[in-house]
């Protein structure tokens, strides 16, 4: 049986791909605040999340993408997106 030894450096660039996202995450991708994606989960425009954890939930990137917004959420620091 042979081991294959990945550094950090290995897992860093061959890491799967994302398929959850954090509510945090989801709403930075779909420029909302987290009580608006509640409230849109809620009013049935979003797909509930998926529960990963008995504290922790998980938007599926999918159902993220498919409302239109890219998978990787933007960053509202430093100024005017």
């Amino acid at each position: 049986m042979m081991f294959l030894a990945l550094n950090s450096e290995d897992m860093m660039n061959h890491s799967p791909p994302r398929t959850l996202l954090t509510a945090r995450d989801a709403a930075r991708a779909l420029s909302v605040s987290r009580s608006t994606l509640e409230r849109m989960v809620a009013a049935g425009k979003l797909p509930p999340p998926v529960r990963i954890s008995d504290r922790r939930i998980g938007f599926r990137v999918a159902d993220i993408e498919a409302f239109g917004a890219p998978a990787t959420p933007r960053s509202h620091r430093g100024g005017r997106v």
